[in-house]
């Protein structure tokens, strides 16, 4: 079973400062995380995105960010067995998109937290993996 990451591209990114934001006051922040895998040839693209939108509770900016890393494996691997380790490369990808996009507004740069990936895809409340033809959550 080998994963050998090969390349990634940020296919979006998405920031909004919220006009009415209230300075010194400590917001709740809690993005949804989203996680897909697909199979091509002697690849697998794992596509991680992160998403902060206004609810009920307030923010002090939206966001959306999305990567897809690319990936060569072997035909014979099982595509969920490799779930964890591409959502672990990929990820910091994301969190260095979404700190340079807060501190590009001159914000202070909000950093996403480390994540346990085998408790957050294992969970699957927070993450969807799929494939063509199947589920692997």
């Amino acid at each position: 079973m080998a994963l050998r990451f090969l390349d990634y591209k940020v296919q979006s990114s998405s920031f909004t400062l919220t006009p009415d934001i209230t300075p010194n006051r400590n917001y709740k922040i809690t993005p949804k995380i989203s996680c897909s895998l697909r199979r091509a040839p002697n690849r697998l693209l794992c596509t991680f995105g992160v998403e902060l939108a206004r609810t009920d509770e307030p923010v002090p900016f939206e966001f959306n960010v999305s990567a897809v890393g690319t990936f060569a494996v072997d035909e014979k691997d099982d595509v969920s067995a490799l779930a964890v380790r591409a959502a672990e490369t990929v990820y910091p990808f994301v969190r260095q998109s979404v700190a340079q996009l807060t501190l590009m507004a001159n914000v202070p740069p909000y950093i996403l937290p480390m994540l346990d990936m085998e408790s957050v895809i294992g969970g699957a409340k927070k993450v969807t993996l799929s494939v063509p033809g199947g589920n692997l959550s």
